[in-house]
This record gives C-alpha cells, sequence and structure tokens, in this order.
C-alpha cells in the first residue's frame, strides 16, 4: 500500500528518519520503543498543548473537508480517505464560508 502525501510532509518524514537512530520514525522519547498507539500520543499531545474539545477523529474530517476545498472530486476523496462508500465520505467534507463564496462566483462567470 502506499500513501499519497505532500512534499512537506515528505521532508518532516525523511528529517525525523535522519534525526534519529533509524529503527522507528516514531519513537517514545523516554523509551525509545516504538509508538504502536497513534491515538494515545496524539491524546497526550493535545492535552500538553492545552487544546480542549479536539479529537483525533477530528483530523478526519479536516483532511476530507481540505481535499474538497482544494476541488479534489469526491471519489478521489473517498478512496484517500479509505471509505467503501462516498455516503460515508460526504460526512466528513464540511463546506466552508469560502468554499460557498467561490463556488457563487464561479457560477457567476459562466
Amino acid at each position: 500500500m502506499t500513501a499519497p502525501m505532500t512534499p512537506r510532509v515528505l521532508e518532516t518524514l525523511k528529517s525525523l528518519c535522519e534525526g534519529g537512530d533509524g529503527k522507528y520514525v516514531f519513537a517514545n522519547p523516554e523509551t525509545g520503543k516504538a509508538i504502536t498507539d497513534v491515538k494515545h500520543s496524539f491524546n497526550s499531545a493535545v492535552r500538553a498543548a492545552g487544546i480542549e474539545d479536539f479529537t483525533f477523529h477530528d483530523l478526519r474530517h479536516t483532511f476530507g473537508t481540505r481535499l474538497a476545498v482544494s476541488c479534489a472530486d469526491v471519489v478521489k476523496i473517498r478512496e484517500l480517505m479509505g471509505h467503501a462508500s462516498i455516503t460515508t465520505t460526504m460526512r466528513y467534507m464540511h463546506a466552508s464560508d469560502s468554499g460557498k463564496r467561490e463556488a457563487i462566483a464561479r457560477m457567476a462567470a459562466s
């Protein structure tokens, strides 16, 4: 399986690999062992940052919405999100105010 990513993400991952011992990309700084529970680590980071009312699942909504705002078609969004059904994908795509204004401007220009 491949995971498409932006150049920025690729460079960040490369730098993490170069900075470590090469055994794990994401390691527990205290134990050096691989981080196996991403959600637990995410929740710890959110608490440490003092962020309230933000869950790991919110990242999926942000991803779907940003793909939609960038005009990716819904089939590609569905595939990238790993959904079997476009109906599920639609729950993750939220229209932004700027996106709505842009859609109206495109309609008016045609």
